[in-house]
């Protein structure tokens, strides 16, 4: 589960450092940052179904924030 939810953390790090280097050029973000407190919203998520020690009730929320996490990596205006 720690493996799951430490993979998420990098993923919303790495979006985090796309959404900056996006602001800085000046490009509209607001709807990626928005997905990014999507994304961070399901860490916190799995974060407390870690107490539930069921893999599920961490999967799912994780499963969401990697596609949030997704998403904003691969927005035009703010992606490679």
């Amino acid at each position: 589960m720690a493996g799951l939810i430490g993979r998420l953390g990098v993923a919303l790090d790495k979006s985090d450092v796309t959404l900056a280097s996006a602001r800085n050029s000046g490009m509209e973000i607001s709807e990626a940052q928005l997905q990014q407190i999507k994304a961070r919203e399901s860490l916190v998520k799995a974060l407390v179904a870690v107490h539930a020690f069921q893999v599920a009730a961490v999967k799912k929320p994780i499963d969401e924030g990697f596609a949030m996490a997704a998403k904003t990596l691969r927005t035009p205006t703010c992606g490679p």
